[in-house]
């Protein structure tokens, strides 16, 4: 979902995702994959960001050169409020092989690190060669029009979000994932530059017993 998706994940799906990863761990307890792939789970999906920092730093300890998880630990401190180091463990993940698949995701990783410093036009910059690494993925259409409209540009911003919504004509601000920020509050001067792109907010009706809530 943290590739292609948008929605904001259920809490009983990320529980599963919690329980297999776990059962992978028992098995091999050293791999730097299954840290990394428990890790992004832990703060993308559950929002623990401790166990999340635990975890990737057990991962960069089995393979200090994997890519996934020196993004993964500049997430961590990003989202965690630790400004200072995120950045350059942001450019050491984007310095890998120009044809590395995954490529797009560490720099959308790079756009979240300008965004939240404030450096607009740089994150407009890495969400832009994540979308053309990946085209159409929606966690990189937006970051590129929250970034363009925090930049002052709205008529592109508002042209990204066509673009988003041609793709996820269902795409609901209401129920899109957050940038998982140690706390909440940080996320809404951007759900704000995203709402004033065009995002459309629609409350999702829930069936209740006796009717529609």
């Amino acid at each position: 979902a943290r590739i292609f998706g948008w929605r904001l994940t259920e809490k009983s799906d990320g529980d599963y995702a919690r329980e297999l990863i776990e059962r992978a761990q028992s098995v091999r307890p050293n791999n730097e994959v299954v840290r990394m792939a428990h890790g992004a789970l832990l703060l993308y999906v559950l929002g623990d960001h401790r166990a999340a920092r635990i975890e990737a730093e057990e991962s960069l300890k089995l393979n200090p050169e994997f890519y996934h998880s020196i993004n993964l630990m500049s997430q961590v401190e990003l989202f965690g409020g630790n400004i200072d180091k995120e950045t350059e463990l942001a450019q050491r993940s984007i310095e890998c092989d120009p044809a590395y698949p995954y490529l797009h995701l560490y720099q959308r990783g790079a756009g979240y690190v300008h965004a939240v410093s404030g450096r607009y036009a740089d994150a407009i910059n890495s969400f832009e060669r994540a979308d053309r690494g990946a085209p159409g993925l929606p966690h990189n259409l937006i970051g590129l029009a929250v970034n363009l409209q925090l930049n002052g540009n709205t008529e592109r911003a508002q042209k990204t979000m066509d673009s988003l919504l041609g793709i996820a004509p269902d795409f609901n601000l209401a129920e899109a994932a957050a940038w998982p920020f140690r706390e909440p509050a940080d996320w809404e001067p951007f759900k704000i530059a995203l709402s004033s792109s065009g995002a459309p907010l629609r409350i999702p009706l829930r069936i209740v017993e006796g009717g529609v809530a």
